[in-house]
């Protein structure tokens, strides 16, 4: 007992390990335990295990650990109320020899019954109620570690993360181990931008395998893509536009010296693919069909960028591919079967 009417229970066995219970004068209590095995698997500073062999047939809550933390009104400066507030910290280096030290500060595991009408087993179950101001779940990472990362059963390294930044950019990331650690970042900065970064992998909208960057497919419907522009402007500024973009620079958003475009030049085209009818149903592919291609049509010059647009399509024979139908250059020309036309129409 201390001075000041405090009080400690300790226990202590041969190895030193010491565990304190200690009831202050203001209310507090305190657990402090300290374990220097290096042989159990498993130590716990606090364990609490509540078996509830009971039944009824009416509602009723099970509760192993109940928390409450209630506190009057404060006249100024900042107040934290936590009814839980856990903190875990590795105190030392690894010594040489181990394979991985992981820190938690919560580890929440939920068993349900299997032989149970209802099984629901819920790891973690955070309910906020109050006004709209209050906070479901808070989580602050101050080292700029991840916030929140969520692992699958069978490795760490397979797991889906989220981290916030400074100024509020919050980025989605998604991992797997096997392979080449193919990984999706889907990024949301305070400008307003979405930013979604496959390494290797593509886009599906209704397709789980997407062929291409972005795919948007349909069952026994239209797959259309919209583009609508709501506006009392009658200009092009203020309509749906479908851009075709080429620079000569790798790198996205560059222009500058080299970026110009050269003469031939393919910017952009529009594709229509069909499936082949053959006389082996396995061997049925897809094939295109025709396209409209835009491209230069001389080199790229102080500023302007020289124009041509080609028509093609297949015709109706075997393996056949699209030949180009009809071409619109540069001078307003227009060839029907002539790639690069010396008349307004020939």
């Amino acid at each position: 007992v201390a001075a000041d009417g405090a009080l400690t229970i300790t226990t202590v066995d041969a190895d030193a390990e010491e565990a304190d219970l200690t009831f202050l004068v203001d209310g507090d209590i305190i657990i402090d335990t300290n374990s220097t095995s290096t042989t159990e698997q498993t130590t716990k500073g606090l364990e609490i295990d509540y078996d509830h062999t009971g039944s009824t047939s009416s509602d009723q809550e099970i509760i192993g650990l109940d928390v409450s933390a209630i506190s009057g009104s404060t006249t100024g400066g900042t107040q934290l109320l936590y009814g839980t507030k856990i903190w875990a910290q590795l105190s030392a280096a690894m010594s040489s020899g181990s394979n991985s030290t992981n820190s938690f500060g919560l580890h929440v595991t939920a068993y349900g019954n299997t032989t149970a009408l209802v099984d629901q087993a819920t790891a973690a179950y955070l309910k906020v109620s109050g006004t709209d101001t209050n906070t479901g779940l808070y989580i602050n990472c101050e080292d700029g570690g991840d916030d929140l990362k969520i692992v699958s059963s069978a490795t760490i390294n397979d797991y889906f993360k989220i981290q916030v930044g400074a100024d509020g950019e919050t980025t989605f990331t998604t991992n797997e181990a096997a392979g080449s650690n193919d990984s999706a970042h889907l990024n949301i900065n305070t400008e307003g931008n979405i930013v979604l970064t496959p390494t290797n992998g593509n886009v599906g909208i209704g397709n789980a395998v997407p062929g291409s960057i972005l795919e948007v497919s349909k069952v026994s419907g239209t797959a259309t893509l919209e583009l609508s522009s709501w506006s009392t402007t009658n200009t092009a500024a203020h309509a749906g536009a479908l851009i075709f973009q080429k620079s000569a620079v790798a790198t996205v958003n560059t222009f500058g010296d080299g970026s110009g475009t050269a003469a031939s030049e393919i910017l952009g085209r529009v594709e229509a693919w069909g499936a082949t009818q053959d006389g082996t149903a396995a061997d049925d592919i897809a094939k295109l069909s025709s396209y409209i291609e835009f491209a230069n049509d001389a080199v790229s010059r102080e500023g302007t960028v020289p124009g041509k647009i080609v028509f093609a399509t297949a015709p109706d024979s075997d393996d056949a591919v699209p030949a180009v139908r009809m071409t619109l250059d540069d001078g307003g020309n227009v060839g029907i079967g002539v790639a690069d036309p010396d008349a307004t129409l020939e």
